[in-house]
């Protein structure tokens, strides 16, 4: 069953941002620079590609 465009560009920013969520509360536990390097480094992409493909998806696709 196919989905809709929008279901699965959601869902990947879901993931997305979910993953970036959990790489930051991952880092916010240990005191070290390199836990802070990952959380802006990698959690920060994450979260911003998220919120970036979450509102491409709400643009409306046009049909030829």
């Amino acid at each position: 069953m196919d989905r809709p465009p929008i279901e699965t560009r959601i869902k990947w920013a879901s993931r997305l941002i979910g993953a970036g969520l959990l790489i930051q509360m991952g880092t916010l536990f240990r005191i070290h620079p390199l836990a802070f390097v990952a959380f802006v480094v990698v959690g920060c992409p994450l979260i911003g590609a998220g919120v970036v493909l979450y509102l491409w998806s709400l643009v409306p696709v046009r049909s030829k």
